[in-house]
């Protein structure tokens, strides 16, 4: 028997990129609150065929991305039963703080 997960890639990547939209859009909308930076909200067609997408919009913004602080890769989100993250150095205290939380969430709705 084989387990099947369901649409992946790039589908779970593209849904939650339109959850975190509708979440800024929330924020602002319910509590007037703006980011200290512009926030980029991107998605390409042409990744399976060599990255073409993505690639083609640094190649013609690569003055905006020397500035950025942060690229987040959710070309797939979900896949599988069980949770992997991984992040630049510059990332992982954040990710250990965030799923320090996750799991103290998780204890408390059992």
């Amino acid at each position: 028997m084989h387990r099947v997960y369901g649409a992946a890639d790039p589908n779970s990547g593209t849904a939650a990129l339109l959850e975190v939209a509708k979440g800024l859009g929330k924020l602002h909308r319910e509590h007037g609150w703006r980011p200290l930076r512009t926030i980029y909200l991107l998605s390409w067609s042409g990744e399976e065929y060599g990255l073409l997408g993505s690639t083609g919009w640094a190649e013609l913004n690569a003055k905006l991305i020397s500035r950025a602080v942060a690229y987040l890769n959710v070309d797939t989100v979900v896949s599988g039963d069980r949770l992997k993250v991984s992040a630049s150095p510059s990332l992982t205290t954040i990710w250990r703080n965030v799923m320090a939380d996750l799991n103290a969430t998780n204890r408390h709705s059992i």
